[in-house]
């Protein structure tokens, strides 16, 4: 009798599957909002039913029986909702099974769409997330690996849930449209004025976004969702190789395209003369200028050096030193500015140029000042360079700072190391781990001179390839510089 209902058990198997694949793109949940819990309440007593069936627990058996009730109880209530669901002449199929399964077995086991699956997208990447999944519940880590195999590959496209998702883009562009945004594309054409990057908004126009084509979607999505693109980066309290298996096989299916498309990183052009950017929005809270000192970024093949560690740990002192400078205005009795900092990183949204930037938060009524203090800071450490009392302060708060994450290093994240190991994909970024981190910084540290810092500073800040953007609110009697006026300030700070 066994047997016989374990092949029966496979037959129903089998006739699920047929009308999962017949009935994709369809919402139970909406109408049967009992059915998750019905599909999880069936999983549990099947699996356990075979473990007792293997362990012959005739007392545990006899206490089994009494959880069919459940399962009859819940199929009374999805009965009900459908039957309901019918009488109210709803015949709408257009929403996708397969996801809001997927969400509410997620749920279940402690993963939530928003706070724990998310994905964002930049102008040269999309990074999909499943943060905080219970590696001790059965399946779950089988449950989030078949969701990126399909965000990866498997993708319906179906048309009317693309138009369903265009009112969500909608709204979530309308929602979000920040004075920050509407600069920023305002922002973007003239500074990176014949390139790509100059239309290059990650959520699109709404014009597009509203009246693609359903192919040209589906067309992009099997041209650039490919394997030789994607990385999948597991980080838990998991068996490695275990997890590496799963994901060789689970993702084997995904063909490979040997006449893929070249994936292109776009040129920035450079520029001779400053590129001047000032615009206003009512909603901006602050006035805010960029000073940005464009360089070419470092080739992906040559970050996996020595060198390269040198040179981070030296931008890295070069910012350290100069903010330091700019934080002793802050405090004196009438500062020229709320606030000044500076960084080394790419070129505000390009991939393929770097920039030493400087940033001020100004004072209404000495915005000027704000951003000539800032600049002459800046000229003043390209031209003469810190003193050895500066680079010695801050490389033993470095030192410090890194001794501190090595004691801490059996505390760290999760999320700490998917970061590092998401930007070694995406930008080759190295990562030697904080035990090799440690003792390198501590055995090179103390051999590269001040004079090698002074005369990177020299290479950072140039007198061309400069970019200024000020943004501020737009309110009565704010009077922000003009173009001459700013030019007058890049060429008195030298």
């Amino acid at each position: 009798k066994a047997v016989g209902d374990m092949e029966r058990i496979g037959d129903h198997a089998a006739d699920i599957a047929d009308m999962a694949v017949r009935l994709n793109g369809i919402s139970y949940k909406e109408y049967a909002p009992s059915m998750p819990e019905m599909l999880e309440e069936t999983r549990k007593i099947l699996c356990d039913g075979v473990e007792l069936f293997m362990a012959r627990d005739k007392e545990q058996a006899k206490e089994f029986y009494k959880r069919d009730d459940k399962i009859d109880d819940l199929f009374n209530q999805v009965k009900e909702e459908l039957v309901a669901c019918l009488k109210e002449g709803k015949k709408d199929t257009d929403a996708c099974v397969d996801l809001l399964m997927v969400a509410k077995y997620l749920e279940r086991i402690g993963v939530k769409f928003g706070e724990n699956l998310n994905a964002y997208t930049s102008v040269d990447e999309t990074v999909y997330n499943i943060s905080n999944v219970p590696v001790t519940v059965p399946g779950a880590i089988d449950s989030c690996l078949l969701i990126l195999h399909d965000w990866s590959n498997d993708l319906t496209l179906d048309p009317k849930e693309i138009d369903k998702e265009r009112g969500v883009i909608n709204e979530e562009w309308r929602t979000r449209m920040s004075a920050m945004q509407r600069m920023q594309e305002k922002m973007l054409p003239q500074m990176f004025a014949g390139t790509k990057y100059a239309t290059c908004f990650p959520i699109g126009t709404m014009d597009v976004v509203m009246n693609f084509k359903y192919q040209t979607l589906r067309d992009y999505y099997e041209k650039w969702y490919r394997p030789d693109l994607q990385g999948i980066v597991v980080v838990g309290d998991i068996d490695v190789d275990a997890i590496e298996a799963k994901i060789k096989t689970m993702f084997a299916d995904v063909p490979a395209q040997p006449e893929a498309a070249e994936r292109v990183y776009y040129p920035v052009n450079d520029n001779k003369e400053p590129i001047i950017i000032i615009e206003q929005d009512k909603e901006q809270p602050h006035i805010q200028a960029l000073i940005f000192n464009k360089h070419d970024a470092t080739p992906d093949d040559q970050k996996n050096n020595m060198g390269y560690m040198v040179q981070n740990y030296a931008t890295n002192l070069i910012s350290s030193m100069l903010n330091a400078r700019l934080n002793e205005l802050t405090q004196t009795a009438n500062p020229p500015f709320i606030y000044a900092g500076t960084f080394e990183g790419e070129f505000f949204v390009a991939k393929t140029k770097s920039a030493f930037t400087g940033v001020v938060v100004c004072k209404e009524g000495s915005v000027e000042d704000g951003i000539a203090n800032l600049l002459r800071e800046m000229e003043r450490a390209r031209q003469f360079g810190f003193t050895e009392t500066e680079y010695g302060r801050a490389r033993a708060e470095y030192l410090r700072q890194l001794e501190s994450a090595y004691n801490e290093r059996d505390k760290r994240k999760n999320e700490t190391y998917v970061n590092e190991y998401v930007r070694n994909f995406l930008d080759k970024e190295p990562i030697p781990g904080i035990e090799n981190e440690y003792a390198i910084i501590n055995q090179i540290a103390p051999n590269i001179p001040v004079a090698a810092l002074n005369q990177m500073m020299q290479a950072l800040v140039t007198d061309s390839n400069q970019v200024v953007a000020i943004f501020g609110p737009e309110k009565e009697g704010l009077k922000l510089p003009t173009k001459d006026a700013v030019l007058k300030m890049l060429n008195d700070a030298k």
